[in-house]
């Protein structure tokens, strides 16, 4: 096999064959419509007849080529670079000079050269193969009569001796031609066996996109149907609070996007309501009671507006940042105002903000609220929340301080509930110096007290869903 300088020289060599054309070359429109005009050696390559493109005026670049692609654009470029030797050879034959003598065997010695790799190259294709070898021993035969006389005095007689055979080697290049038409033939062939199985496959594209297209609208119309189906859950627990027996019943439903949610204790009950962003709530315990109802607008950051009456009526806005849809993912956050009437009178009001951050399934989180009225106070809270698989955990502890008595008082509480059916409830409670109330709620205020409470919570329930 030639080495690796040897096939570099023949590249050399066919550059320097071209480099005298390469002007009227670039001279000449784009060939493809799929080449930009700044790409210069495709137009050069089309000049020379080494590539050809396809029936549409495309080069597709892009596309890989096949064996007998790569096979033809080979042959095509030795029978470019053997004409233009054959040529040179018979220049420098006709001058009738010693110096050009010897430039025309070097010249067919890079023609030895080249015939030699294509042969190589081409050995699994019989269209070419009896043409190339056919050709090597004319250019083996010519180069042995070139060196004979190379190296001495010749007349003009041995010089047209020579000048034929140049014409043989001619003769026989164009003969080469017939064996490229048979293997371009059998590119075309392949190339459009190739295009037959790419539209197939385009078609067959087409129609799987289709049914992907249908079976995705399916699910959706499926996914859609399973939302707005009616879900119902009941339940309820029974155990030990404070050394005291202790239960609870709830249920919880939804159907065309209202969801419910309801809640019976020995001490008192809760009702809650949803709909897209409108929300009704009523509670009542240790003998308070108090109703609201909320709209919040926008989602990530909402603005909540509330409306409630208790023992008066009270209006509260708050801005809500979202962890999922806020401006920082992640973020829990609120802040708000609020103001109530007593005794006929606009004279409470209340402010508070709250913020954390939620890192996986933990959410730690710290707020502050003042609330001025027949009692202000001023609360301190730091609270933790904890998801998983099991089941959930929450926690928190508040510092509350009286400016109008100078007392300060504070409450604690954890709770564990189970995800598993029957699920366990374990809390633990405890408040110190005061009465236990809910943070930014007008009704269940928190009062200055100096007695200490500790309560401790075990349930056992069920829940059925429908």
């Amino acid at each position: 096999m030639p080495s690796r300088e040897k096939r570099l020289r023949l590249t050399k060599a066919a550059l320097s064959v071209w480099s005298a054309s390469l002007g009227l070359a670039l001279a000449q429109q784009a060939p493809f419509k799929d080449v930009p005009p700044t790409l210069e050696d495709i137009r050069f390559l089309y000049q020379k007849g080494i590539v050809q493109g396809y029936p549409d005026g495309t080069f597709r670049g892009k596309e890989y080529m096949t064996r007998y692609q790569a096979a033809a654009m080979l042959y095509r470029t030795y029978l470019v670079f053997a004409d233009d030797v054959a040529k040179r050879v018979r220049e420098a034959l006709a001058q009738d000079s010693q110096a050009r003598l010897e430039e025309a065997l070097a010249a067919i010695k890079d023609l030895q050269e080249a015939v030699q790799i294509v042969q190589e190259a081409m050995a699994d294709y019989p269209e070419v193969r009896a043409s190339l070898e056919e050709t090597r021993k004319n250019v083996e035969g010519l180069a042995e009569e070139l060196a004979q006389v190379s190296s001495q005095m010749v007349t003009r007689e041995e010089i047209g001796d020579l000048i034929s055979s140049v014409g043989a080697l001619e003769n026989l290049i164009k003969r080469s031609e017939d064996g490229l038409k048979a293997l371009q033939a059998r590119v075309s062939v392949l190339e459009g066996a190739l295009r037959d199985l790419e539209g197939r496959y385009q078609a067959g594209q087409g129609e799987l996109n289709k049914k992907v297209y249908d079976l995705g609208g399916r699910v959706d119309a499926l996914e859609k149907k399973g939302k707005n189906a009616p879900k119902l859950t009941v339940g309820g627990s029974v155990g030990l609070s404070d050394g005291q027996p202790d239960g609870e019943v709830f249920v919880r439903g939804e159907a065309n996007g209202v969801r419910l949610d309801g809640r019976l204790t020995s001490d008192g009950v809760q009702v809650r309501a949803e709909q897209g962003g409108l929300t009704l709530e009523h509670r009542a315990q240790g003998g308070l009671s108090e109703s609201r109802a909320g709209y919040r607008l926008f989602e990530g950051v909402a603005l909540g507006l509330e409306l409630g009456y208790g023992d008066s009526a009270f209006g509260v806005v708050r801005i809500v940042h979202e962890p999922d849809g806020g401006l920082i993912p992640g973020v829990v956050a609120e802040a708000g105002v609020g103001a109530g009437f007593h005794e006929g009178n606009l004279s409470r009001n209340l402010l508070f903000a709250r913020a954390g951050y939620r890192f996986g399934a933990v959410t730690p989180s710290v707020g502050y609220y003042r609330y001025q009225g027949e009692e202000p106070y001023s609360l301190l809270e730091g609270r933790l929340d904890w998801g998983a698989d099991f089941g959930s955990l929450g926690g928190y502890y508040r510092l509350v301080a009286f400016p109008g008595s100078g007392n300060r008082g504070s409450e604690w509480g954890v709770r564990f509930t189970s995800s598993s059916n029957p699920f366990v409830e374990l809390g633990l409670r405890g408040a110190n110096g005061l009465v236990a109330g809910e943070p930014g709620s007008f009704s269940f205020r928190y009062q200055n007290a100096t007695a200490s409470r500790t309560d401790f919570t075990v349930r056992v329930g069920y829940r059925l869903e429908f």
